[in-house]
């Protein structure tokens, strides 16, 4: 994920080190950060598009930090992390809207795929709204509202929602190709981080140029 920026607030020296250079090895342009006060002032400098937070009793600096977040960085995800077994801080965390949690001790391949996974749903949800607006914007929206609601409407609106159905199709066909890049092409992971079968992965890829032959091979992989 070139030019992902993610921020580590972790107070632990050695976590943000070894942490920082996990990511940044799969991709991530990586910001680090000791405390709430040092996060808000990366947070200045430059956009992130995610955030791996240490919570620890969510006081008030560590919601400051997450509401600098939405107002400095529309959009990044958020991501708590937790003592394991420490479920009231868990639990606070979900309440503050977190996009997703971990329990330390942390293990980096799920470290990457929660951060990965979690960019991915959020570039989804605002490339739907973009769609939304454009077609609010264009007049469509209420022609296909119509359409729905008039059993009647005839061949007009018939091909307007089918146009529709193609732009949806569009959209999709380049999120899915989107993830699949994000991962330099692992369909393994890709499929994984989409939530489907490698199979339906493949299926949907069709007419991209992506070749069947090593499907088998990945399918154990995805097994193991």
């Amino acid at each position: 994920m070139t030019n992902t920026t993610i921020l580590l607030c972790f107070a632990g020296e050695s976590l943000r080190e070894d942490l920082g250079r996990a990511l940044s090895g799969v991709g991530f342009r990586v910001m680090t950060a000791a405390n709430e006060d040092q996060a808000i002032g990366c947070l200045r400098e430059h956009p992130i598009d995610g955030m791996l937070l240490e919570l620890t009793d969510a006081d008030a600096a560590e919601v400051r930090l997450i509401d600098e977040v939405r107002l400095l960085s529309p959009g990044a995800v958020v991501i708590a992390v937790t003592s394991f077994g420490d479920a009231e801080t868990t639990t606070t965390a979900v309440q503050m809207g977190v996009h997703d949690h971990l329990y330390k001790p942390l293990v980096t391949e799920e470290v990457i795929f929660k951060l990965r996974r979690a960019i991915a749903h959020e570039n989804v949800r605002r490339e739907n709204r973009a769609l939304k607006e454009q077609l609010r914007h264009s007049g469509n929206w209420a022609s296909v509202t119509e359409a729905e609601g008039d059993g009647d409407a005839g061949h007009d609106n018939g091909a307007l929602l089918g146009d529709l159905k193609d732009v949806l199709h569009a959209f999709e066909r380049r999120y899915i190709a989107g993830v699949v890049a994000s991962v330099k092409g692992d369909k393994v992971a890709a499929a994984r981080i989409l939530g489907i079968g490698l199979s339906s992965l493949y299926r949907k890829l069709e007419g991209r140029g992506w070749r069947r032959a090593s499907i088998h091979e990945d399918a154990g992989e995805l097994d193991q």
